[in-house]
């Protein structure tokens, strides 16, 4: 009887140490399950910011153009204005 005891206790043991591995194998599940979803809302949060820089620098980008744009214009403008005035200048000492 003593023989039959002690294994049944050593299959007790031995259940509960499969049982409790079984509970941290679990919690270790959820815990890598937590950090895989807040390591992908991370790099979501990364990849909207990329985005939107991405997009503001194509903004400057035009509007950097746009000043190229005018500065080229007032320049082409101003070297008119240079001229008639020359001209305006030089028609009055005539």
């Amino acid at each position: 009887m003593d023989a039959i005891r002690r294994e049944i206790e050593q299959i007790d043991a031995t259940s509960t140490a499969v049982a409790t591995a079984v509970e941290q194998q679990r919690a270790a599940t959820g815990d890598i399950a937590r950090s895989v979803t807040e390591s992908s809302n991370g790099i979501k949060t990364v990849s909207d910011g990329i985005d939107r820089v991405s997009s503001l620098a194509a903004g400057v980008l035009e509007q950097a153009q746009g000043v190229e744009t005018v500065s080229s214009h007032i320049s082409t403008e101003a070297d008119a204005l240079a001229d008639n005035t020359k001209s305006i200048l030089r028609a009055s000492v005539a």
